[in-house]
């Protein structure tokens, strides 16, 4: 299943005004696979698990605290719902909360092409208006791209490391394409092995020797 349109999701964008107000008489504490369920169809505003380790508000949710998102829905070309994923190391329990989350998303909307996996940082600090939230979130990709590349370029090393740094230059250019056509902006990145390969050649050839 692929992405899917701002319908499926109800009214989960944009609470503002009166529409802040906390719903009364509305069930809100949940197992954390129906807290998870309930945030990622959008169905009402607010809600909890765990006592509240686990909750969401809006097109956010969270692990015991607001600055720590577990994940966040975003809305890209075309009105087309998308989720930040936020995929640094956490605790044991955090890491138990995302894969409620991870789950949720899948049974209701597909992982493969929906989802891009960040740091806490991009999903925190994501904006709806402006282009800062994109760009911070190409800077994260472009750091990891960068990072791969330097492992990829050092001498001596095992042709299956070098392999492997090369594969993850792809799956972040991949990612980072896919990006970019979410939300109808230019693709920045090699499309494939090859053009990484010619990428990391012109970055610091001589130290592609093995």
């Amino acid at each position: 299943m692929g992405p899917i349109s701002m319908g499926g999701f109800g009214s989960g964008r944009g609470f503002s005004g009166n529409a802040m107000e906390r719903e009364k008489g509305i069930k809100k504490n949940f197992s954390y696979d129906d807290c998870a369920a309930i945030w990622i169809r959008q169905s009402q505003r607010e809600g909890r698990a765990g006592q509240g380790r686990m909750f969401f508000w809006g097109p956010v949710i969270y692990s015991y605290r607001p600055n720590w998102p577990l994940a966040r829905i975003v809305y890209g070309k075309g009105n087309v719902a998308f989720v930040l994923v936020n995929n640094d190391n956490a605790s044991i329990t955090t890491s138990s909360h995302l894969g409620c989350v991870r789950h949720a998303i899948r049974l209701f909307m597909g992982e493969g092409h929906s989802v891009f996996n960040l740091n806490r940082d991009a999903v925190a600090n994501w904006r709806d208006v402006g282009d800062d939230s994109r760009e911070s979130v190409y800077a994260f990709y472009a750091n990891h791209f960068e990072s791969s590349m330097e492992g990829a370029c050092k001498k001596r090393i095992r042709q299956t490391t070098r392999d492997r740094f090369l594969a993850d230059c792809q799956s972040y250019a991949n990612e980072a394409n896919r990006f970019a056509a979410a939300f109808g902006d230019p693709m920045q990145f090699p499309r494939n092995q090859s053009e990484a390969l010619a990428m990391m050649l012109a970055y610091q050839p001589e130290r592609m020797a093995a």
